[in-house]
């Protein structure tokens, strides 16, 4: 019974796996074989799954990564944004991209790029003013007075069947109230209540065609308004990109003529 209990040779069940085994293999299968056994990640040392160690690695703070811009290895997940935040090498998108320029350069070479690229730059600044100015030309002051017009007719026309509504009610009241007045008959009764129905639903119908164009007014107001915005702020973009190419253009010049000075002395 001892030896039985002992037997290396003894089938048993592994605990997490569910597998088979001989008792000799127990130790080799948990830290080898095992499906489910648990592993230390090698770059944070926190015990995971085998099954999820790989899905680790893509969040893992601690895992290497490499700069694309420097090259440098070894980098921790968790410091790699604010390495390429101050990293020279690392080429990030011109500024003038959200304008067209799809040009990435090395943020150290970021300032001699807007120098040279300064009247492309310009180009497209211009082009994509021009395309908010048409965008704008669609959204005109005059739509909006048309659709206050249309919407001042359609409250007309809410009065209207309001009026019409409270008539048909004084009509149905007025037999009613009167003591003397001879009793409708039974084929005309529902007439009213299909006029009045019919009259109540053409209401709710007016009344939402209002609250839609109220709306449509409010969502034409705010997009005026964000364009006007977007406008302003290119405007002064385009005006400093003006007074930096104007101020390039004016050193050329000092430059061109300090070049002829000296090619002057040079000749004499």
């Amino acid at each position: 019974a001892s030896h039985e209990g002992n037997c290396d040779f003894m089938i048993i069940l592994c605990p997490s796996c569910k597998e088979l085994m001989r008792a000799n293999e127990q130790e080799r299968h948990n830290e080898r074989e095992c499906p489910e056994r648990t592993l230390n990640c090698k770059y944070c040392k926190e015990p995971f799954l085998l099954k999820n160690i790989k899905a680790h690695d893509e969040i893992c703070p601690k895992y290497p990564m490499i700069c694309e811009g420097c090259a440098k290895k070894k980098i921790p997940r968790e410091k790699y944004v604010d390495h390429i935040k101050f990293c020279s090498k690392f080429k990030a998108p011109c500024r003038f991209h959200v304008v067209g320029c799809d040009t990435s350069v090395e943020k150290e070479k970021i300032h001699d790029h807007e120098r040279q690229c300064s009247y492309e730059h310009l180009n497209l600044l211009l082009h994509f003013i021009m395309g908010i100015k048409v965008s704008l030309e669609s959204l005109q002051p005059q739509s909006l007075e048309v659709a206050s017009q249309k919407l001042q007719e359609l409250h007309q026309s809410l009065r209207d069947l309001e009026l019409k509504m409270s008539q048909l009610g004084g009509c149905v009241a007025a037999p009613v109230q009167g003591a003397c007045a001879p009793t409708l008959t039974t084929s005309f009764t529902p007439l009213p209540s299909a006029m009045g129905a019919a009259l109540e639903l053409q209401l709710q119908s007016e009344k939402t065609k209002v609250a839609e164009l109220s709306r449509r007014c409010q969502e034409l107001e705010l997009k005026v308004s964000t364009f006007e915005n977007i406008v302003c702020v290119l405007n002064r973009e385009m005006e400093r990109s003006c007074t930096t190419m104007e101020a390039y253009n004016r050193q050329h010049r000092l430059d061109q003529d300090k070049i002829e000075i000296l090619n002057n002395k040079v000749l004499k």
